[in-house]
């Protein structure tokens, strides 16, 4: 685990020195602190690892963290639902082009964040590794093959097949965001209810 941890620390170090310019664009700064696992902790980035991640690792690492954060404790139908918003967002021309542009899109200004644990000033780092280490490999198996199963929800007689695989928000089932009126909603599956943006999915 510890080798995790200072696998995760070098982020910050990666984004500031090697990252591409889609990549080091304003809404992705906040990813510069990723996971916010300080240097000064006795991990040294710079010698600890045999490479410098590259950016598909990088891009894979901000997806994990997302699940971890958003969906850790949904099914894996649920895990695989906003993994699928957030790539769908980022072949969106109305989002950032990159995995971590859309998971820290806004995240530098105060309540502006898509994802609430990217701008909610707690600690990103996973509380529970083994946890993230699943959802690390799990996005791996998403961005190297493809979603690994179907995304069910809860009630069949809401489930449009095509219609889930175009699904660009969501939003937990205890809360009422005022955009939910505005946009289609495909279905729920867990505690996550899942729409539709006609705008968003037209350029997907």
């Amino acid at each position: 685990m510890r080798g995790l941890l200072t696998w995760l620390a070098v982020m910050k170090t990666v984004l500031i020195v090697f990252a591409t310019p889609s990549v080091a664009e304003p809404s992705v700064y906040p990813a510069m602190q990723f996971l916010r696992i300080p240097v000064s902790a006795g991990l040294a980035p710079a010698t600890a690892l045999p490479h410098l991640p590259t950016l598909h690792e990088i891009e894979t690492t901000c997806l994990a963290a997302a699940l971890y954060h958003e969906a850790r404790g949904e099914s894996r139908p649920g895990q695989l639902a906003v993994a699928r918003v957030i790539l769908n967002r980022m072949r969106s021309h109305a989002y950032p082009d990159t995995i971590c542009g859309v998971v820290y899109q806004g995240a530098e200004k105060p309540f502006r964040c898509q994802f609430s644990f990217a701008c909610d000033d707690l600690p990103d780092a996973p509380r529970n590794l083994r946890v993230f280490q699943r959802l690390h490999a799990l996005v791996h198996v998403i961005l190297e093959h493809g979603m690994p199963g179907r995304l069910l929800p809860g009630d069949p007689h809401e489930y449009r097949e095509a219609d889930f695989d175009q699904i660009t928000h969501y939003h937990a089932d205890y809360v009422s965001p005022f955009w939910g009126k505005k946009i289609d909603r495909v279905g729920q599956i867990g505690r996550h209810v899942f729409y539709r943006s006609e705008r968003v999915a037209r350029s997907l």
